[in-house]
């Protein structure tokens, strides 16, 4: 949302160069957001769906099979806060054509991944396959958007996506210890689980964007300093 209104401004007096930059840097941004979201999702959908909704006739059982739905759909995630951010710029762009294009693509690929995993994985088919259409969808418009702009940083969005991924992994070993350290304690009541995602939550987003800050993600930096400095300016 806060890209769009840029992104239409280079388009209309055809800044393309203007364009290309602050697509890179929202779509590195959108990966800062979505890839630690997926991976934190991951390793506590079970403890969220639990708080949330064992309660009465919603069973451990019942837990378990929506936390592993939820994984699965946190994969396409990164993919479809991406796809967000590139269709208003084909709409600045007035081209309308390979977004439809794109969602009826992803329509059948969606359609091709249950019929194909369904009977093999019941109910988790349908998470997957939404994820798998839905990066399907990224990797179509993603290839047409390049063609089309006559190429982006592609350099500069990798090597900050490696960034993000180391980030975002670490911080899932994290969550894999401090479940493994704590897990007997904070088991045993709903206090207690509700503490478990206080404290893994907020020691993730701590232990994220100190990694961030010191691999020096460029737009994530910019952003803590401008922060910083306008704390400090108002002191």
């Amino acid at each position: 949302i806060a890209s769009l209104p840029i992104i239409s401004r280079y388009a209309s007096v055809k800044d393309f160069q203007g364009l290309k930059n602050t697509l890179s840097s929202s779509l590195v941004m959108a990966f800062c957001l979505s890839l630690p979201a997926s991976v934190g999702l991951w390793f506590l959908a079970d403890p969220i769906i639990r708080v949330i909704f064992e309660h009465g006739a919603f069973s451990s059982t019942d837990t378990a099979r929506t936390a592993a739905a939820l994984q699965w759909y946190a994969v396409g995630l990164f993919a479809y806060a991406s796809v967000k951010i590139m269709v208003p710029v084909f709409f600045a762009l007035k081209d309308t054509r390979f977004p439809v294009v794109a969602s009826f693509f992803a329509v059948g690929a969606n359609l091709v991944f249950v019929s194909l995993l369904i009977d093999v994985l019941s109910y988790k088919a349908i998470a997957i396959s939404t994820s798998a259409a839905m990066i399907c969808n990224f990797l179509f418009l993603s290839v047409v958007l390049y063609v089309k702009l006559e190429g982006f940083q592609m350099g500069y969005i990798a090597s900050e996506i490696v960034k993000i991924l180391s980030a975002s992994l670490l911080m899932g070993l994290w969550l894999y210890f401090l479940d493994f350290l704590g897990g007997e304690w904070f088991d045993g009541g709903l206090f207690r689980e509700i503490l478990k995602l206080f404290i893994g939550i907020g020691s993730s987003i701590i232990l994220y964007g100190g990694l961030l800050y010191l691999l020096r993600v460029r737009d994530f930096s910019l952003l803590m300093d401008n922060i910083r400095g306008k704390v400090f300016g108002r002191r």
